[in-house]
This record gives structure tokens, sequence and C-alpha cells, in this order.
């Protein structure tokens, strides 16, 4: 931002986050754009997002779930900060098996998969995930409600 004598360093970009429960289709877009933004300007700026936005209008029961997926799938692609529930210790165990790179346990295993695939231009794969474990089952189901290959409903965690 030369034009301005604005530091880049000292810039943030907030791109909009959309709910999943009625703009379902700009999730994968919002993942592209955090992507991109970073190789547009050199240096690149920082980049936030509101994370709690793509479960607005969701279940109670379900957000931090959905909060928790696309925060991996934003960290793969390079999201450097976010609004984010403080509070919610499985959160805060993504970012940190993502941010170390911590593979230790099964739920681990999968996040960084996540981010992994998403930072590869790749979609998670249902082999990436144990099926058996109602948890990882959730989490797979989540990824498919965010990168728009199945229409979201409420109750698209029932069996």
């Amino acid at each position: 931002m030369l034009e301005i004598d604005f530091p880049m360093k000292d810039l943030i970009i907030d791109p909009l986050v959309l709910t999943v429960s009625g703009c379902q289709q700009y999730c994968p877009h919002l993942i592209e754009a955090v992507r991109t933004l970073q190789y547009a300007w050199d240096p690149a700026p920082n980049i936030s997002v509101g994370l709690s936005n793509v479960s607005n209008a969701v279940p109670n029961e379900n957000r931090p779930l959905i909060n928790r997926v696309y925060c991996a799938m934003l960290m793969g692609v390079g999201l450097q900060m976010m609004i984010a529930n403080p509070f919610d210790q499985k959160q805060n165990d993504v970012i940190r098996w993502i941010e170390t790179k911590d593979t230790s346990t099964p739920l681990a295993r999968v996040y960084n998969k996540i981010a992994e695939r998403i930072a590869n231009s790749e979609e998670p794969q249902m082999e990436d995930f144990d099926m058996s474990d109602p948890e990882q089952s959730a989490i797979w189901k989540t990824t498919q409600i965010l990168l728009n290959k199945v229409i979201y409903a409420d109750s698209y965690l029932m069996n």
C-alpha cells in the first residue's frame, strides 16, 4: 500500500464469513479467498475472520463442531487470526494441533489431515476418517457441508 504510505504489516483484511445455514455455497469461496489474499501482495497482509459467523442460525449443539472444522480448513490455507470463542477447549485443541502439527491422537490426526488436504487444494477424503468413530463421522459430514457437497439441514448429523 505504497500509495498511501500504510505499512502492509499493519493491514488486517477481514473477509466476510457467511452462515452455512443460508449461504452455504459461499463457504468454499472464503477458503479460496483466504488462500488468494496471501498472494495478492508482498508482503502478505494479515487475514482475520469472524469464525462463528459460519454457524449463525445453526442449532447451538452443532455450532462448535462447524466452527472447529471450518477453522481447520481456514488454517490450512494460512489464516493467521480469528474472532472465536476462547472458552471452547476443543476448538483451542484444534488450533494447537494444527499450529504444532501434533498428530498424537486420532482427532489431532483428522484435523491436521483436513488442514493439509485443504492447503494442497484437495478435498478431505472419507478414508481420512474412522467412520466407526461417531465424532470422526460427524467431522466428515461437516466437511461435506462446508465444501458445499451436501445440502445443509439442521439435522445433518442425525443418522
